[in-house]
């Protein structure tokens, strides 16, 4: 847990306080959860640091590969890809295509 202490004009305390409270990344311990110190110009709180938020998730990746009529092959990377089957002749294939190039 890291704690942090903050002093200067109490509205920039505030706001300084409403930034991080927004964020995902930590999490505030409350007044009435640790004994905060709250004073005019002066403030100390502690912030717990969610570290789980920052591991990426394991996504499914998923290719799919269409042929022209010529023969040539297509493959079109999806990220987060599903397959779903219609009905016995429609199949639905969706996901996130991306190009870090573009």
């Amino acid at each position: 847990m890291l704690t942090l202490r903050v002093s200067g004009n109490k509205d920039q305390l505030q706001a300084f306080m409403k930034h991080f409270s927004a964020q995902p990344y930590y999490k505030i311990m409350l007044d009435s959860e640790l004994g905060t110190v709250s004073v005019e110009e002066e403030m100390t709180t502690q912030f717990e640091f969610l570290s789980s938020l920052l591991k990426p998730k394991i996504r499914k990746s998923l290719t799919v590969s269409l042929t022209t009529t010529n023969g040539k092959e297509i493959n079109i990377d999806l990220l987060d890809g599903q397959v779903i089957q219609v009905d016995e002749e429609t199949t639905c294939i969706y996901g996130k295509n991306y190009d870090i190039f573009a």
